[in-house]
């Protein structure tokens, strides 16, 4: 092949890597040197799989027509090869994607442990669920290969049936009767400034780098922290406030993440507990 051809298994590649969901989170906290070489990587074995499928082809009469057709279009060696490689990373992210949405990919770095510190609590937070202790979660190629399987028609739900995995993760609370749904638990933000939000994460936080520098946050109470004691002084209720007017305006705050000093869920019964044994104090 070429070496000007090698571009379009190198650019499938880049596709695999940086546009599946279950690469994103990778892919956006790496340097250009480290993107490049995993495409080139994955290049590689397109191009293998390619210049299989082209061989096998080769082998049949219409295949040689299609070849011959190709070739009096774009008369270059390997362009076959090149176009099928290119043509194939294509088919997989949209494949891969279909198998693995972005929810269960977030789900599935948050078992691994791959997710930072305030991640996770953000996920534990939104979700209401955390790794049960004997889960298993296998690497990544393994995953894809087990979903892309269990997408298959037919044979797929009983592949799932047969080999799925047991309860992966435990509920932190009990299911609302109402949604049907776990969770969320509130979170207590105390930012740099000693502004205090409790509240509920409007959304999933985002795996894409670029993208995890704010959160959507519902705020249920605010207000400070002492600049001596430090203690948690609440000041306003916004569910109060919401409950006596009827606007459909969104109610999220978007907060910058690299202005949250400190993170924790937040239990009513335990700051309550705390108030009440000051006081008796």
């Amino acid at each position: 092949m070429p070496f000007n051809l090698l571009i379009l298994p190198l650019l499938g590649g880049y596709i695999l890597v940086t546009y599946t969901n279950c690469a994103v989170y990778w892919a956006s906290r790496q340097a250009k040197e480290q993107l490049l070489f995993a495409s080139a990587f994955i290049g590689l074995f397109l191009a293998l799989v390619a210049r299989v499928v082209v061989l096998a082809l080769l082998q049949c009469h219409w295949g040689v027509q299609l070849g011959l057709w190709m070739h009096r279009v774009l008369d270059f060696q390997g362009i076959g090869t090149a176009t099928l490689a290119f043509s194939l990373s294509l088919v997989f992210r949209w494949w891969i994607n279909r198998a693995w949405l972005m929810t269960d990919a977030g789900f599935w770095l948050y078992g691994r442990g791959a997710l930072t510190q305030l991640e996770s609590l953000l996920m534990m937070s939104w979700s209401g669920l955390r790794p049960a202790p004997q889960a298993v979660f296998r690497s990544m190629p393994v995953e894809i290969a087990r979903r892309l399987g269990y997408s298959l028609p037919w044979i797929g739900p009983a592949m799932e049936r047969r080999h799925g995995d047991a309860l992966q993760f435990e509920a932190l609370t009990p299911e609302d009767p109402v949604t049907r749904r776990i969770g969320p638990i509130p979170l207590l933000l105390t930012m740099k400034d000693r502004k205090v939000y409790i509240g509920l994460l409007e959304q999933m936080p985002s795996l894409a780098a670029g993208s995890f520098t704010h959160i959507n946050l519902v705020a249920l109470q605010s207000g400070y922290r002492d600049k001596d004691s430090l203690k948690v002084e609440l000041t306003e209720n916004y569910l109060s406030v919401f409950a006596e007017i009827s606007s459909t305006l969104p109610r999220f705050k978007v907060l910058p993440v690299g202005d949250i000093a400190s993170a924790s869920l937040f239990d009513p019964e335990i700051f309550d507990g705390f108030k009440a044994s000051k006081k008796a104090a």
